[in-house]
C-alpha cells in the first residue's frame, strides 16, 4: 500500500470522522500520543516528524524528513482501533510486503515497513510532489487526458499482473506533476488494505468513496474489475468536470458536451462504468490497448 501526497493536507482524502487516537482514551491528547511514536521509534532511524497530514479509514499518515532521502516521505500507521485484530495486522504487513515489490514508474514506491512501539504496523512511502487529480479537476485545470489515463492504466495493469489490487482507487489517489501546461506525469498512491479489512471496521468503507463499484457498495468483495470501474469514474470526472450520472437502466450518461479527443474516450468510460462486472473491461491491459489505439489516431 502506497501513500504519497502533495505537501499539503488538501491533497489527501480526509475522513469526516473524528480523529482516531493511538491512546487509550479519546481525548485531545491524541496528536501528542501519535507524535510520541515518532519520538520513540522513528527519530533513532533518522526520521524527523513534520506533521500529521491525514486520517484515512485504516491509518494515521505523517509527513517526515529523513537523513537517507533528499525529499520527504510519508509514514502510515495502522489505526488504533485495528491494533487488537491480529488479522488486520497480518493483512497490513502482508500487503506491505507485496506492494514493496511494485517497481513501476507510475506507482509511488514503498521504501520500508515494520512495527512501531505501540504495536501499529507502519509503511514508509515516497512523498510524491505535485497535485492530486481530484484537486486539478476541482480547479478546472486542463489536462491531456489520453496520456494521463494511459499512465494510470499502465500502473494499474502492472499491479494487477503482480496480483495486487488497489482497492480504493479515486482521483485523490493519483498525484500528478506538471511537465508542461496540460501534460502531467502521474503516480498512483495508497494501495489499500481496506478491502481485506472491510469487516474489521465499525462503518461502511464503500460509503466513504464515491468511486466505489456497485458490488463494493453492496458489501461484496472487490476484484480487478472493481479497480477498472473506479478508473472509469476518474476518467469521467476528468473529462466532464462532474461526477457520473446514471439513467434508470444504470447506464452512465452526460457526455453531450465532450468534443474532440474527449469524445473518442466516451465508449471506454461507458464500458468501465458498466453496472455489471461482466460488462466491463476484463483486464487493465484490455483497456490499455484501446487507450493506445486512440493515442495512435491523434498523434
Amino acid at each position: 500500500m502506497h501513500f504519497a501526497v502533495k505537501p499539503r493536507a488538501a491533497d489527501v482524502a480526509m475522513s469526516e470522522r473524528k480523529l482516531p487516537t493511538v491512546c487509550d482514551d479519546e481525548s485531545d491528547d491524541a496528536l501528542e500520543c501519535a507524535a510520541s511514536v515518532f519520538l520513540s521509534d522513528f527519530a533513532g532511524l533518522g526520521y524527523e516528524n513534520e506533521q500529521l497530514i491525514a486520517v484515512t479509514d485504516t491509518s494515521l499518515i505523517f509527513r517526515a524528513s529523513t537523513s537517507w532521502f533528499q525529499g520527504s516521505v510519508s509514514i502510515k500507521l495502522l489505526r488504533s482501533e485495528l491494533l487488537e485484530s491480529r488479522f488486520a495486522q497480518k493483512i497490513f504487513s502482508q500487503e506491505a510486503a507485496m506492494v514493496s515489490e511494485l517497481n513501476h514508474p507510475n506507482i509511488a514506491p514503498l521504501y520500508n515497513y515494520g512495527i512501531a512501539s505501540n504495536g501499529a504496523p507502519y509503511m514508509v512511502n515516497h512523498f510524491v510532489p505535485g497535485w492530486s487529480l481530484r484537486e486539478l479537476n476541482m480547479q478546472g485545470v486542463v489536462v491531456e487526458p489520453v496520456s494521463l489515463f494511459i499512465q494510470i492504466c499502465e500502473g494499474l495493469a502492472f499491479a494487477h499482473s503482480q496480483n495486487v489490487m488497489h482497492g480504493r482507487l479515486s482521483a485523490s489517489k493519483v498525484i500528478a506533476s506538471a511537465v508542461r501546461k496540460d501534460l502531467f506525469v502521474s503516480k498512483i498512491i495508497d494501495f489499500s488494505v481496506t478491502a481485506a479489512l472491510r469487516w474489521q471496521l465499525p462503518f461502511s468503507l464503500a460509503s466513504l468513496r464515491s468511486s466505489a463499484s456497485p458490488e463494493e457498495c453492496f458489501g461484496q468483495d472487490p476484484d480487478f474489475s472493481s479497480d477498472l470501474y473506479s478508473l472509469g469514474y476518474i476518467m469521467y470526472e476528468t473529462l466532464t468536470g462532474s461526477k457520473p450520472t446514471f439513467n434508470r437502466d444504470k447506464k452512465v450518461i452526460g457526455f453531450s458536451k465532450l468534443r474532440g479527443v474527449s469524445q473518442l474516450l466516451e465508449p471506454l468510460v461507458v464500458r468501465c462504468l458498466a453496472y455489471e462486472s461482466k460488462d466491463r473491461y476484463q483486464s487493465a491491459n484490455e483497456l490499455l490497448f484501446d487507450l493506445r489505439t486512440i493515442e495512435a489516431k491523434i498523434f
